[in-house]
């Protein structure tokens, strides 16, 4: 049956996103590709994020309005926090992410709606309530924080006044990561999507072997 159609669209997304990152590790790890990496960094936010959301299967005006919501508010506190540094503390970004307004990359709404939508996919995936739901998807999207935030500086995604972000950072990410679950739940949305649940880890993973990579080269 065309091969199986086409040996299950699931799982040949996920074969080509572990190969993608795959190849997102080389070029980072090989010192003269490494700007490569760079430029591709927002191009493979766009693809990694579009791959699973062709396996969506229940579209809707809710969706699309949740979808609005999240990029648009996380751009805008990210706005509010590195001109400020009143939210997460004092921060800069640097330009791995692309084009930026009032210093801030516009992907970083695009990486905040696709955390929401893959941890959604990872805690719809067991049987919770939604007060459950809401607080486990938010727990893992500070555990995503945690990793990334060591390896942000290394990407040149953005770097910190101090070399780790304190408690006020992960304080806040817990708290809007919280509002958008709970928007989520509200609009009723159940997000189901394996590919969605492997970007996550996948990415946990693909963020761990730069971190390792890092400490090994670093002197």
């Amino acid at each position: 049956m065309i091969l199986e159609k086409i040996w299950h669209k699931h799982n040949l997304i996920i074969v080509l996103l572990i190969l993608f990152y795959a190849v997102g590790t080389g070029l980072f790890m090989i010192e003269e590709t490494r700007h490569l990496f760079k430029f591709l960094t927002p191009f493979s936010l766009i693809l990694s994020f579009g791959a699973v959301l062709v396996m969506h299967k229940k579209w809707s005006g809710r969706l699309a309005l949740a979808f609005v919501i999240v990029f648009t508010a996380s751009l805008f506190i990210e706005i509010i926090g590195v001109r400020t540094g009143v939210l997460f503390g004092e921060y800069v970004y640097g330009s791995a992410l692309g084009i930026k307004i009032m210093d801030t990359p516009v992907m970083i709404g695009l990486n905040w709606l696709g955390l929401v939508y893959c941890t959604s996919a990872l805690v719809n995936h067991y049987p919770l309530n939604k007060i459950s739901s809401i607080f486990l998807g938010a727990g893992l999207m500070v555990v995503y924080d945690l990793v990334l935030e060591y390896v942000a500086p290394v990407m040149d995604m953005w770097s910190w006044q101090t070399r780790y972000p304190g408690i006020r950072n992960f304080g806040m990410w817990l708290l809007a990561a919280m509002v958008f679950h709970a928007l989520f739940r509200l609009l009723d949305l159940k997000i189901e999507n394996k590919a969605a649940r492997f970007l996550f880890l996948i990415q946990i993973l693909f963020f761990c072997g730069i971190a390792l990579h890092a400490l090994l080269t670093t002197e």
